[in-house]
């Protein structure tokens, strides 16, 4: 299971021996409870940081510290996710996603916002930005392209099907799956991952924090956008073709 944290782990290198930690917050939007990690620092700019499909906002623990000292740093767990609430409906396109986050930046009143997106996260990022240029300032959207692939789509519904109903039978042999696919990524980031994206099912074994009902593909186009963008693909990421729009 690979994690798609090149980016995120080319920052780690410069990670210091302490780190801040977040506060736990809670808003509700568009009828659901989504939770969020703030890093402080009000009145600076906001960097908000968007989690992939599967993922939760503790994926950027490691990260988010080092952009305190500029921004007010906030990680989302989207809804679904982590300790976000579940729609109903089941509805995960990256269009309810993006409504999500308008809801949150108006209720929060944010501003010359910096972006961050990881994998859907980051087509999130970019659709966000393009329908509110006057909101954003910079997208960064990390291991993604403005469209999802099918294939990569199939094989997403296929393993989320599987991981739900199996499981695993501790927080610990959920660590050494991950490890086995991501051996490259440090034991911190993999643990930390584990503990707060897993949760105990009813019979006990170990389950991801995520609703089951994601739909196979997670939205169209990411739409245009004129606003400063960086876009990371990792370099052992699948190699896939794309159509090239002029837009």
């Amino acid at each position: 299971m690979k994690l798609g944290l090149s980016f995120a782990l080319f920052m780690s290198m410069f990670q210091g021996p302490q780190l801040a930690r977040p506060a736990d917050r809670f808003v509700s939007v568009n009828g659901l409870r989504i939770h969020y990690l703030d890093w402080g620092a009000e009145g600076k700019p906001p960097l908000i940081m968007l989690h992939g499909i599967g993922r939760v906002a503790h994926t950027f623990d490691h990260i988010a510290p080092h952009f305190t000292g500029k921004y007010q740093v906030m990680a989302i767990d989207m809804r679904g996710h982590g300790d976000s609430g579940w729609d109903p409906k089941g509805a995960y396109l990256v269009e309810d996603y993006t409504r999500d986050i308008e809801a949150f930046a108006e209720q929060l009143h944010l501003r010359n916002i910096v972006i961050w997106g990881n994998s859907t996260g980051g087509r999130v990022a970019q659709v966000f930005a393009g329908l509110h240029p006057e909101l954003v300032t910079a997208v960064i959207s990390e291991d993604v392209g403005p469209e999802r692939p099918r294939e990569i789509a199939d094989g997403f519904t296929s393993r989320v099907k599987r991981e739900d109903e199996t499981g695993w039978a501790s927080e610990e042999e959920l660590f050494a799956n991950l490890k086995a696919g991501n051996s490259r990524t440090p034991d911190e980031i993999l643990r930390a991952y584990a503990h707060y994206g897993s949760k105990p099912r009813v019979d006990g074994r170990i389950v991801w924090k995520r609703d089951p009902s994601f739909p196979p593909n997670c939205g169209g186009s990411s739409g245009k956008s004129r606003l400063p963008s960086f876009i990371y693909w990792a370099a052992e990421a699948r190699s896939f073709r794309l159509k090239l729009r002029k837009t």
